[in-house]
């Protein structure tokens, strides 16, 4: 049976693993780019996450990590008996943990596996797409008015609403501190970015760096701005200038139960790369 190794720091994770999550650069982007924050801004000694490796034989054949305090349990593509070995390192650990997400099928067997050890229910809360885009194209439709800008401190307390709306729409809400600690510190980095017509009508954010790449996320236009080529406009134009920074490529996570959103990113060159699934216990 595989085994599971605790590791101190992330650091030592990726020392361990960069190889086996780099071969999925874009599809292990989550856990590439949280790794990478943490070897930049090691966390408190209170708040040490579980950062594991699945191995066989000396060889990597999985990477999961957890935020402390628990959070979601982030996995790569796992084999049955690399499911099995995890959840029950887990469970002599006495972790508990609120969810899953990774790549489907098998964050769903992890999370299978998990309830049933458990005596807990898992339900599916989101079926997502990973998807990448190394040039941007064209959209087959107008361009929308305005430019591209980057946030500057005036606008952190309409980012700030935005920030909070956008967290309740992908299931993950936080409050107005949260969402402003967040947001400033992306405006203090020049990583949120404005679509403006005559005004703030998008915005969209970078972060999770990885050695080739970068993930857009933060996505968001108030509903009285929708349906007028905001957020095609604000993510080709930022995907552009990332891309000719020096990144091989950018990716970004959609929510599958949004065809409008799937369609428009797809219009402007981004390509699948997996599924992926975010599940809840309980």
């Amino acid at each position: 049976m595989p085994t599971v190794i605790r590791h101190a720091t992330a650091v030592l994770l990726l020392e361990r693993s960069s190889d086996f999550l780099l071969r999925a650069e874009a599809e292990n982007n989550l856990i590439l780019g949280i790794c990478g924050d943490l070897v930049g801004n090691p966390p408190a000694e209170d708040k040490q996450p579980w950062l594991m490796t699945i191995q066989e034989n000396e060889a990597v054949i999985g990477v999961a990590i957890v935020l402390n305090p628990p959070r979601n349990i982030i996995v790569t593509r796992l084999s049955t008996v690399a499911v099995t070995s995890l959840v029950e390192f887990l469970i002599e650990a006495k972790l508990v943990i609120p969810g899953a997400v990774g790549p489907s099928p098998d964050v769903a067997a992890l999370a299978e596996v998990w309830a049933k050890r458990n005596g807990l229910g898992a339900s599916l809360s989101m079926n997502q797409r990973i998807y990448a885009c190394e040039r941007v194209v064209a959209p087959p439709f107008p361009a929308a008015a305005g430019r591209l800008r980057v946030a500057e401190p005036a606008d952190s307390e309409l980012l700030v609403a935005w920030g909070r709306d956008f967290s309740i729409a992908v299931q993950s809400p936080e409050s107005i501190e949260e969402s402003a600690e967040r947001i400033n510190r992306l405006i203090a980095r020049r990583a949120i970015w404005i679509w403006d017509d005559n005004g703030p009508a998008a915005c969209a954010a970078y972060s999770r760096e990885t050695r080739h790449g970068v993930a857009i996320n933060q996505v968001y236009t108030p509903s009285h701005s929708r349906g007028r080529g905001y957020a095609s406009a604000c993510v080709a134009a930022l995907t552009t200038r990332l891309l000719g920074s020096g990144r091989r490529f950018c990716c970004l996570y959609t929510d599958l139960a949004n065809p409008t959103s799937n369609r428009i990113y797809q219009q402007i060159g981004y390509e699948p790369v997996c599924d992926s699934q975010m599940w809840k216990f309980g």
